[in-house]
């Protein structure tokens, strides 16, 4: 007689940052716990019946001893541990009452979100990390079939001035035309993340902070395509697509319309699958962004340059929208 598998432990965790200067509040594990003596962001169990929303008040009140009144989907993870299987909910929190403090004897600490990779976490807390680096706005552009390089990547460079921070390019083969050598840099001078599709060979010209790949190209790769210390992004159409990432070690994906145009696995399906953030892309447009928040993703995907890409002055304001949070400060779903 078979059995059914355990039901995940439900765990809502919180992304704590302070607006003034962006720095997130880790808490240390006492090392008599499971997986004691790493740092872990906030948080705890699920009781019956109640929300992830409530689940983090609650928590937060008890451990840290603040009041919080909502917050921010930002991610949802699923992992499996040798002995378990877990169910994280994380929000981001960005207002509160009260001063944090380890209320249980904990240690916190209050630590740059670019320093996050140089703390050790338990890992189901590792795409968490790289979900409180990034933006939650992406823009997207192909400039191998661009009608005007240099008025693209001019506006790109003013999307990066009013805050940009996350780009997919598609770049002709280096050597690189002068204004898209100053895209580059600009991206370097700002701290902004870019990815450059590869080819088939799958050759990593080093020419930013890493390497996309489509989605037909997920399964010609044997191994990641992207150095050591490097970004790798993807495209992913459908489930099989997302394991597949996964494999490769995918920092992050781009969940996009599958053949004719349809999101038939996503975005609920792909969303679920995936063990590392996933942007919307496609047709999706701003006003959509808190859905798509609500609906597990890190934020949205949005084409610039010729066909179905933005105007220079929409794509401009939409960045600074975006910054501002306008569209994504948004109450989760109160239902469990």
């Amino acid at each position: 007689m078979s059995t059914s598998p355990a039901a995940p432990v439900h765990v809502a965790a919180g992304v704590i940052r302070r607006v003034e200067d962006g720095a997130i509040l880790l808490s240390l594990r006492p090392h008599a716990v499971h997986q004691g003596g790493l740092w872990e962001f906030p948080g705890g169990k699920l009781e019956a019946h109640e929300s992830p929303l409530a689940a983090l008040a609650r928590e937060l009140a008890e451990e840290l001893g603040i009041r919080i009144a909502g917050g921010i989907p930002l991610i949802r993870i699923h992992h499996h541990y040798p002995d378990k299987h877990v169910l994280l909910d994380v929000l981001e929190v960005r207002a509160w009452e009260g001063r944090p403090h380890g209320r249980e004897g904990q240690t916190v600490r209050w630590v740059a979100a670019e320093t996050l990779p140089h703390y050790r976490f338990p890992a189901a807390n590792q795409p968490i990390v790289t979900a409180a680096r990034l933006p939650s706005l992406a823009l997207t552009a192909d400039f191998t079939g661009a009608d005007d390089v240099a008025a693209l990547a001019s506006s790109l460079e003013r999307c990066l001035a009013a805050g940009l921070r996350l780009l997919r390019l598609a770049l002709p083969a280096p050597p690189l035309p002068p204004p898209l050598a100053a895209l580059l840099a600009a991206c370097r001078a700002q701290r902004a993340w870019c990815t450059v599709a590869v080819d088939d060979g799958g050759e990593d010209h080093g020419l930013a902070d890493g390497v996309h790949v489509s989605a037909a190209q997920l399964a010609r790769f044997e191994r990641r395509p992207a150095a050591p210390g490097r970004l790798l992004s993807a495209s992913c159409r459908t489930v099989a697509d997302v394991h597949r990432a996964a494999t490769l070690g995918a920092d992050f994906v781009y969940a996009e319309p599958g053949p004719g145009g349809g999101y038939a696995e996503w975005p609920a399906a792909i969303t679920a699958a995936a063990t590392m953030p996933v942007f919307a892309a496609g047709p999706v447009r701003a006003h959509q962004a808190g859905l798509m928040r609500r609906r597990g993703c890190q934020g949205i995907a949005v084409s610039a340059g010729s066909g179905n890409g933005l105007p220079s002055s929409e794509l401009v304001a939409l960045t600074a929208r975006a910054v501002l949070d306008a569209e994504l400060s948004v109450a989760p779903p109160q239902s469990g």
